[in-house]
């Protein structure tokens, strides 16, 4: 929700912090997944929010830049 409310409002997230919010909710996974620690709910929503943020942001970026492929000049901020 909080991607869309950025993208209509026409806020940019970049497509690095947009991985580093993915690679939260992965690295939580991971860890989960690993048998090193068990997710708790709290962690679950925070990197569940971060993930979440992360992909819509990406989203907005590819819909960006096809809105912006035929309309003219497009830079993708690193």
């Amino acid at each position: 929700m909080t991607a869309i409310i950025l993208f209509i409002c026409g806020k940019k997230v970049s497509f690095r912090k947009s991985l580093f919010l993915m690679g939260i909710m992965g690295l939580d996974w991971g860890i989960q997944e690993a048998g090193i620690m068990e997710s708790t709910n709290p962690r679950r929503l925070v990197t569940g929010f971060c993930g979440g943020l992360g992909l819509f942001s990406l989203y907005g970026l590819f819909l960006r830049y096809l809105s912006y492929k035929t309309i003219g000049n497009f830079r993708l901020s690193l």
